[in-house]
């Protein structure tokens, strides 16, 4: 794995997301944007979150070897797993209350399979964390203090772009049957990409020698 296809997927990894069970339309929050914008200086105006991330991680990975980049790479990309499912279980949340308060008929069948849904994520969450501590903790690479900014990075990242749209569930009957139908396909996409972030690293090692 060269240099640059290790950048390209780290920053790949920051954008990864999932289609919400939702409606969203295209409003800026522009309030909240200006609120921000009057916290930062002008060169950070300047810039987005993105491009503030994508900095960082060229930073740190200035001065790592193979090994260690590969190591960087499993964080990395840990944190972005474990926020983009943290987004997503925000957004099936919402869509489980309204299409539950609107179809009382359905209320049942959709709270039992949101339980199912939400308790496989959150196994699978606990472990991902545990397992990315880990990590932290068994690498001299880079302070640990540098780890907790960046992973606030990549939240900071995530909300930037959240926050240019309002999303608005839709709950009418024929958009909740897809949104179960969509929970499973989920659950298992979400529940196999925090099972895989850190079982991944031998491979991604043997990659970077090649």
């Amino acid at each position: 794995m060269s240099l640059r296809s290790f950048y390209l997927a780290l920053a790949a990894l920051t954008l990864v997301s999932f289609v919400p069970l939702a409606h969203v339309s295209a409003q800026e929050n522009n309030a909240e944007s200006a609120e921000q914008a009057d916290k930062m200086s002008e060169e950070e105006i300047q810039k987005t979150k993105k491009d503030i991330l994508n900095d960082k991680i060229l930073e740190i990975g200035k001065g790592l070897g193979q090994k260690e980049m590969a190591h960087f790479y499993v964080i990395y990309s840990s944190y972005a797993v474990i926020n983009m499912v943290e987004d997503v279980k925000v957004d099936v949340a919402n869509a489980v209350q309204a299409c539950s308060e609107n179809n009382p008929d359905m209320e049942s069948k959709i709270k039992k399979r949101y339980e199912e849904w939400e308790k496989a994520l959150s196994e699978s969450m606990d472990k991902a964390r545990d397992n990315v501590q880990n990590m932290e903790v068994a690498q001299n690479y880079i302070p640990r203090s540098e780890l907790k900014e960046l992973n606030g990075l990549v939240k900071a990242t995530r909300n930037e772009t959240a926050i240019k749209f309002e999303k608005v569930p839709v709950s009418t009957p024929e958009a909740c049957e897809f949104m179960l139908t969509k929970m499973d396909d989920t659950q298992t996409t979400m529940v196999t990409l925090l099972d895989k972030t850190i079982s991944n690293f031998p491979e991604l090692l043997k990659k970077t020698q090649e």
